[in-house]
């Protein structure tokens, strides 16, 4: 019995410490509570001004790249990936780094080559060309919001390596080279306030990466990508 006493007194202290707690309104005060709550609710969000974005920028993604006039290797190829990032210096304008790579594989179908001393040699081959061109670059915003077309330009330095293979053997030619990369995109913002979205570029280049051993003189290709932008 003591402890139904207890219990019932708890419940009692409880219920009119939440009575005393509660304000009450009246009716016109609620409904403007009410109308209040509606608009906020139905207004739409503000989106941010152009000198509200950030100035930086930072894409990585997919490069699909396909050599210009190669003989050696010139099989289209979407094995290849791109990072790059760069900081607003005044207005539109940025500079950044960027670095990235492609590789081109072609096969050569079985066919017989003459060799020394009268010997012929049929087999087939396979030629890849690997390239990871870096450096820095610039870019100019055209606009600023939802939609940010851009234009840019990349210069730098390009690995390349050149690889014939033949049967179990493989003749590989390394090379360094000057690179130069134009290239015209925009990036799609659809998040208010944030700088995340995603990237698509199309993009030239030239390198002056050769191999007498090849056949090769400089390389040019063209391809397009697609990334994340921060």
């Amino acid at each position: 019995m003591r402890h139904a006493k207890l219990l019932i007194t708890g419940l009692v202290c409880i219920i009119t410490f939440t009575g005393a707690s509660a304000q009450s309104i009246d009716m016109e005060t609620y409904r403007w509570l009410l109308e209040s709550d509606r608009m906020a609710m139905a207004a739409p969000r503000r989106r941010p001004a152009p000198d509200e974005w950030p100035r930086h920028y930072i894409n990585i993604g997919w490069q699909f790249n396909a050599p210009v006039c190669n003989s050696f290797a010139g099989k289209a190829s979407g094995w290849g990936a791109y990072l790059e990032g760069g900081h607003g210096i005044g207005g539109s304008f940025a500079l950044g780094g960027f670095v990235s790579y492609g590789t081109n594989n072609e096969y050569i179908p079985r066919m017989t080559y003459p060799g020394p001393g009268g010997s012929d040699y049929t087999t087939d081959m396979q030629h890849s060309m690997f390239q990871v061109p870096f450096g820095l670059s610039c870019r100019y915003r055209l606009a600023a919001g939802f939609w940010q077309p851009h234009i840019g330009l990349k210069a730098g330095a390009e690995y390349a390596e050149f690889s014939s293979y033949v049967g179990t053997a493989v003749c590989t030619d390394k090379t360094w080279g000057f690179y130069v990369s134009p290239e015209i995109g925009f990036s799609i913002h659809p998040f208010d306030r944030r700088n995340l979205g995603f990237q698509y570029a199309i993009y030239y280049s030239y390198a002056t990466n050769d191999s007498p051993t090849f056949g090769i003189g400089g390389l040019n290709n063209c391809g397009i990508r697609l990334g994340v932008a921060f």
